[in-house]
């Protein structure tokens, strides 16, 4: 085995300094950080030298990081420029490397750098470090992933090396540990040996690849963390790690120590759960229900074996965490219950808080239409038709408010009536406030009382040139209709003909024609119904009557003469003068005279 010393330097992020001597006469160095401690950038490596007469001739090579400035110079170097220097913190040494780059602090985070140290004439042994001082410059040291600090300087001495000292021999060693927690592994020593019969230390130890090994006070702690949870009772994992033995004298050794977790039941892990629920309402959950959530590190099965309610609510809890739960009747707030899950060894147990949560109701508002003067209204459920509740409740009308001037009333099935006030023609509104018992919300009723306006029908009429016509009450106006029911009146006309016209608020009217005019005729009326109006066209068609005249015989002798008149044989109803006139042709001896 290759001679090997391994020391630490005090102060700062636990810097770890190791040397082996190579077979080829060389000495291979390392300097590393604990990253337990505190994570940093090594900037420097300084240290003394037990012949200084290699000054000079020695070289640093194959290194792990980039190096830059190497100084050598007995008791003299002490500041190797860009921060990196030991003023201050010790005394002068023989060597200094500085290792990445030096304008840039932090950017390179070196933790861990390992080089070759060798002189051109002379093979190197450990003794070139016995009781020699080190020294090692780290920036921007910080705590794991937290802020990142300034530069720290850490110093430390090299164990006395005795040329005749034979390293001790490490045994490798098989332990048991527990599943959980932390063991103190004591024995290591014990298989191991050291010809001078030196006293033997652990002075180092690697990481297994599950669990994590520390040195408390010189002894060697494996903690199982929860890297091992999954083993069940009676099963075990083997994981191994190495530690370093040193006899105090530059002499170490390493050795391999395999560890036998060995597993035991682990609880199971009952989570507590949270449900809502509405008052009255069942709810509940299938299998796994409230195992849902809930967990064994070793995978057993899971059942619940009890549970624990002091409500006065319904529930049943069952072993593959099946439930269900009602509410005590009209209960509003928060209840809760235990149950205890079981893995068949050990249990654990979580409490279900549910929330009951009164839904309030949902008032929706309403529009309604009517006519002035007129009532309306609706039966139950009325306002309360279009009214919800996530619960179900039963609702009902607890009040309303309205400052109108109508008449309402409204009950609480949500049954109501109204009537405008007289005349009144617009927007009217009331607010009506709905319960389910518990909660409250209010709507708004909207009322348009809207005016159907009157419909005017036009009308015809006949009259005979030079003759009255006309119409007593409601005359005009009775064709026309108004769908409120309001009385109606003539409120005026338009006459633009020369005839003689008079019309009057009830709908009369009287029509003389023009003298002697004969054909088409109109006016037109506008008829209200107190709000609104229409008009109408009245048509009036002056007829010209045809006179009449009737057959007669008269008789005259053969050599007599007859004198008469026609005049008589004909009528005209319309009392107009009539002329007339010989039609085809006439007798020999006839005069006929148009009077």
């Amino acid at each position: 085995m290759q001679p090997t010393m391994s020391f630490s330097l005090a102060g700062g992020p636990g810097v770890r300094i190791t040397v082996v001597q190579t077979d080829a006469g060389k000495l291979q160095v390392t300097a590393s950080l604990n990253p337990s401690v505190l994570v940093g950038d090594l900037r420097g490596l300084f240290f003394q030298v037990a012949d200084e007469s290699l000054l000079g001739g020695l070289s640093v090579t194959g290194a792990t990081s980039a190096v830059g400035t190497v100084q050598q110079s007995a008791n003299a170097v002490s500041n190797l420029g860009g921060g990196v220097h030991m003023l201050g913190a010790a005394p002068a040494f023989d060597m200094g490397i500085v290792f990445g780059t030096a304008s840039a602090a932090g950017a390179d985070d070196i933790r861990s750098v390992t080089f070759t140290l060798e002189h051109a004439t002379t093979d190197l042994t450990l003794d070139l470090f016995s009781s020699a001082q080190f020294g090692a410059v780290v920036g921007s040291v910080g705590a794991g992933s937290g802020p990142r600090f300034g530069t720290v300087r850490a110093t430390g001495t090299a164990p006395v090396v005795e040329s005749d000292n034979t390293a001790p021999e490490a045994g490798n060693d098989s332990v048991t540990a527990a599943e959980d927690g932390t063991t103190t592994l004591s024995t290591l020593l014990d298989n191991d040996s050291d010809a001078d019969t030196d006293s033997l230390t652990i002075t180092a130890v690697t990481q297994p690849a599950k669990g994590s090994v520390s040195l408390v006070g010189g002894q060697v702690v494996f903690d199982a963390g929860n890297a091992f949870n999954g083993l069940d009772d009676g099963e075990s994992e083997d994981v191994t790690f190495t530690y370093t033995v040193s006899d105090g004298k530059g002499g170490t050794d390493t050795a391999t120590v395999t560890v036998t977790v060995v597993g035991d039941n682990d609880a199971p892990d009952a989570v507590d759960d949270t449900f809502s629920a509405r008052p009255n309402q069942l709810i509940g959950a299938d299998a796994p229900g409230l195992l849902v959530n809930d967990t064994d590190a070793d995978g057993d099965p899971l059942q619940v074996i009890g549970y624990d309610y002091a409500g006065s609510g319904t529930l049943s809890v069952f072993d593959d965490g099946r439930f269900s739960y009602t509410p005590a009747p009209g209960f509003v707030g928060t209840d809760s219950f235990t149950y205890t899950v079981s893995d068949g060894v050990q249990q654990d147990t979580a409490t279900v808080t549910i929330e009951v949560v009164n839904a309030a109701p949902d008032a929706v508002d309403d529009t309604f239409s009517a006519r002035p003067n007129q009532l309306i209204g609706a039966d139950a459920p009325g306002l309360l038709v279009n009214d919800t509740d996530a619960d179900g409740d039963p609702l009902q009308v607890i009040g309303y408010d309205y400052a109108g001037s109508g008449t309402l009333s409204v009950f609480d099935d949500g049954s109501f009536s109204y009537t405008p006030a007289p005349g009144f023609v617009g927007t009217d509104s009331f607010t009506y406030t709905v319960s389910d018992g518990v909660q409250q919300d209010t709507a708004t009723v909207t009322i348009e009382v809207v005016n159907a306006a009157p419909d005017a029908v036009d009308d015809t009429f006949s009259a005979r040139p030079n003759q009255l016509i006309g119409a007593d009450a409601p005359g005009l106006l009775v064709n026309d209709t108004d769908a409120d029911g309001d009385p109606l009146q003539v409120i005026g006309y338009d006459y633009a003909g020369s005839g003689t016209l008079s019309v009057f608020d009830d709908g009369s009217f009287s029509y003389t024609p023009a003298p002697g005019f004969v054909g088409t005729d109109s006016f037109t009326y506008t008829v209200s119904d107190g709000v609104q109006q229409d008009t109408a066209t009245v048509t009036i068609e002056v007829v010209n009557a045809a006179p009449t005249v009737s057959d007669d015989v008269r008789t005259v002798a053969e050599d007599g003469s007859l004198n008469g008149s026609v005049a008589g044989l004909a009528d005209d109803v319309d009392g107009d003068g009539l002329t007339f006139a010989l039609v085809g042709g006439g007798l020999a001896g006839l005069t006929f005279n148009e009077d």
